[in-house]
């Protein structure tokens, strides 16, 4: 199974290591994934997702979530779905 485009980057707050992200396709917390871009190749599992403010086991396409990252990432960069 190949990577699968899940999101893309809108905002990156580096104090508190989260990403802004808009949802291409489901994903949940547990999922291993990867941002990816020019400057950006981050792997990690997802550890936590936030929708309007609340804690959420999962991330719906069409919608924006923000993801606890363990590194830097930038705006544009994409984000994918690791395969198992």
């Amino acid at each position: 199974m190949a990577k699968r485009l899940v999101g893309i980057v809108r905002h990156f707050y580096p104090k508190i290591g989260v990403a802004v992200v808009d949802v291409e396709s489901d994903f949940s917390v547990g999922d291993r994934v990867s941002f990816e871009g020019p400057n950006t190749d981050l792997v990690q599992t997802v550890e936590s997702i936030q929708v309007d403010g609340k804690s959420a086991d999962s991330a719906k396409k069409g919608i924006q979530v923000a993801i606890k990252t363990n590194g830097v990432v930038h705006l544009e960069d994409h984000l994918y779905l690791e395969p198992d």
